[in-house]
């Protein structure tokens, strides 16, 4: 937490600071008054403790970079970003209303209207950011939120914190590395097995996954162990008869399908292919969606059940050691610090192929070499992997009796600790 930082504070010669809304793993947010500007905004700020990294900084830079850039009424927005005493900021839109990640902790599926509604508009907003060269790279529930607005409830698209310039002109090459990036659970293929090779058709499968979260309550892999989830990743085909089960519609089914495509190839061409699926399959439910209930299910007064994204709420790459203001319930749930990450990787083979013999939707798949060695390079740059227990359902692959899961922890700030529910950070 910044701990130097007090409410009614006035920062950057314009900001007076009114609550600290989040804290995660390189920064915090603050909801602030801006002096100058007469309106509320969500004040982004680096700790302290990582003004000494110069990547830390330059990743932070590019982040408000791409947002500013990027005009969408389903993107949050930056009003003022800058640098003072050698600290960087980023003031944006204050939200109000509740993270998908939210609501599916407080029911299994999306009713299809409002699922298709939020996936569209995601589509929209992904179309204007791949239009001008930026990946997103870590599309999750727990950034998207259901903003409440006058004219209704807006889904926005949050955190370019790990988005890929697609022209490494504009961030000197840093967001273009080998290192593997992302959710584990909503990682593409080719972010598993070639994470240079990244592009557009990464963001078109995690929008899939999340349409298959949405409608089936879990996920087409196995979530309880992150070397497995890996493994199967790169070298697993999905199995879309969960998705196809109950009264899901045909061309929902296809939206799935297409954009899970192993090779990415055959996936949807471009993001606004997937907006125009979402609108005419909308269209044919015939049924308006209802983003208004899923924000007051959201809320706190509601039940919450087991958080059903443990590893997609995590993001790599991984640090060895937390951040010390980091969150004090993820300290103190720290399990087991893995300092070969050549060595994890290789045990997920193994073991992902035991897996796929042991069940019986899906024969055992042989990782080639070549998928073997990029992956092992990609994981060795993460140096090493910091994993706590806890509980994750799966839609494929129960847990074994016995076994520990495991969370990833994340390196830019996914898991963070908010102090007002109802508001978002806009990591």
């Amino acid at each position: 937490m910044s701990v130097e930082l007090q409410p009614g504070e006035l920062v950057f010669g314009r900001y007076r600071l009114s609550q600290l809304i989040g804290v995660g793993g390189m920064g915090s947010v603050w909801s602030a008054r801006d002096e100058k500007g007469g309106r509320k905004v969500a004040l982004k700020l680096l700790h302290p403790s990582m003004l000494a990294d110069p990547v830390a900084i330059q990743r932070f830079s590019l982040e408000a970079e791409a947002v500013t850039a990027l005009k969408h009424r389903s993107i949050v927005e930056v009003f003022d970003a800058g640098r003072s005493s050698n600290r960087p900021y980023i003031a944006m839109e204050l939200l109000d209303g509740a993270t998908l990640s939210d609501v599916l902790k407080r029911t299994t599926k999306i009713p299809l209207p409002s699922l298709l509604d939020i996936v569209r508009s995601l589509a929209e907003a992904l179309a204007v950011a791949h239009a001008n060269g930026i990946v997103h790279r870590d599309l999750k529930p727990a950034n998207v939120f259901l903003h409440r607005t006058r004219e209704g409830i807006v889904p926005k698209l949050l955190d370019f914190g790990i988005s890929k310039f697609m022209n490494p002109s504009q961030d000197g090459g840093l967001t273009a590395t080998g290192d593997l990036l992302g959710s584990p659970t909503y990682m593409s293929p080719e972010q598993v097995t070639t994470p240079r090779d990244v592009d557009h058709r990464s963001d078109i499968w995690a929008l899939g996954i999340l349409t298959y979260r949405g409608i089936t309550g879990g996920y087409p892999f196995d979530v309880t162990n992150p070397a497995v989830l890996l493994a199967q990743i790169g070298s697993r085909d999905i199995d879309l008869g969960e998705v196809r089960v109950g009264d899901t519609s045909p061309s929902v089914v296809a939206i799935v399908t297409k954009c899970l495509e192993r090779q990415r190839d055959e996936r949807y061409g471009s993001a606004s292919e997937v907006a125009a699926a979402c609108t005419a399959a909308l269209a044919e439910l015939g049924q308006p969606p209802d983003l208004a209930a899923l924000v007051a299910l959201a809320q706190p007064s509601s039940p919450q059940m087991r958080d059903p994204d443990t590893i997609a709420e995590s993001a790599l790459p991984i640090l060895p050691e937390p951040f010390p203001h980091a969150h004090p319930a993820s300290r103190s749930r720290r399990g087991i610090v893995i300092g070969g990450a050549v060595v994890l990787v290789a045990s997920a083979i193994a073991v992902a192929a035991v897996a796929s013999r042991a069940s019986p939707r899906a024969p055992p798949v042989a990782i080639p070499n070549a998928t073997t060695s990029a992956t092992a390079t990609a994981m060795a740059t993460s140096a090493t992997a910091a994993i706590e227990t806890e509980a994750v359902p799966s839609a494929t692959t129960a847990a074994s009796p016995g076994a520990r899961p495991v969370r990833l922890l994340p390196l830019h700030a996914p898991t963070h600790k908010q102090t007002d529910p109802s508001r978002h950070p806009g990591f």
